[in-house]
């Protein structure tokens, strides 16, 4: 499992064990929808190895190519770097 993958199981552990934390529900269902459809139900992979490989591609291509409308069409790559360098300086 890449690093994409595991930073979405660890999230998504993470979620499971905190209660209030509604946002981040929304947040895990929405990415885990989106997988979903994306990934699973369109890919008949032949193996785990290829599957995860598939999901390492899926999220690097969403984390640093995509454009995301809510981050004025910039990738979350992108905007988390900004924001460090931001926070930091």
């Amino acid at each position: 499992m890449g690093q994409h993958g595991r930073l979405f199981a660890t999230v998504a552990r993470d979620n499971l064990q905190q209660t209030g934390r509604w946002l981040d529900n929304v947040f895990v269902e929405r990415l885990r929808r989106r997988v979903k459809f994306a990934e699973v139900y369109l890919r008949a992979h032949d193996s785990i190895a290829v599957a995860s490989a598939s999901l390492d591609r899926h999220f690097a291509l969403y984390n640093s190519e995509r454009r995301h409308q809510p981050l004025a069409r910039r990738t979350p790559e992108s905007e988390y770097y900004e924001s460090a360098v931001r926070l930091a300086g």
